[in-house]
């Protein structure tokens, strides 16, 4: 049964120009052509082409050759592909001019639904105290750089202050060469006869 699309799902042209989906707008707030009343089905930015270097996508949304440009001048059109839009939502024409041209784009296998991944509660690595790998173990997404730097941006100042400060000042790791108890309030201990993954 064919999936409608959704936020997060991945597309893809025949040139490689990968995007995720990141908006979903109704057809009536979507833009349209001021001379032909176009609607595009897909909105993406520009610089993801000079980015990625997949020059060959212009190549098929552009026309091969002169002959096709002048055909579009003559019917009415723009000689290089552009036109004035009005936005959907504002009911303003947009400032730019706008490229229009027919790309083949595909659904790609990875979809959101397949692919995320949460947990409230679980196992974790004895030493960075960070979730451990795997889906079916149970294992959750590691808080990294890349990460804390969104949350940051984002100023989630509790959830940093939880996953970098909570999760892992609360719990200490008592070695197993040296399996003497220290005086905490909470503490973990890895007997030398279990694997290091499994905590008491």
């Amino acid at each position: 049964m064919p999936r409608p699309p959704d936020i997060g799902d991945k597309y893809s042209s025949r040139h490689g120009q990968k995007g995720i989906n990141s908006l979903l707008i109704p057809s009536d707030e979507m833009p349209w052509a001021v001379d032909s009343g176009m609607v595009p089905d897909l909105i993406f930015n520009p610089h993801g082409q000079r980015l990625d270097a997949t020059a060959f996508q212009w190549t098929e949304s552009n026309p091969p050759f002169h002959d096709y440009a002048q055909s579009l001048s003559k019917a009415g059109f723009n000689y290089w592909g552009t036109e004035a839009m009005i936005s959907g939502s504002t009911g303003r024409q947009l400032e730019a001019h706008i490229f229009i041209g027919i790309v083949y784009y595909q659904r790609l296998r990875h979809m959101v639904a397949d692919k995320y991944q949460v947990r409230s509660v679980g196992r974790v690595e004895p030493i960075l105290r960070q979730p451990i790998k795997g889906r079916k173990l149970g294992g959750g997404i590691r808080l990294g750089e890349m990460e804390r730097d969104c949350l940051i941006s984002h100023g989630a100042v509790f959830t940093l202050h939880d996953r970098l400060v909570e999760s892992n000042s609360d719990t200490v790791t008592v070695s197993n060469f040296f399996p003497e108890i220290i005086e905490f309030h909470h503490f973990t201990c890895c007997l030398p006869t279990y694997p290091k993954h499994q905590l008491f």
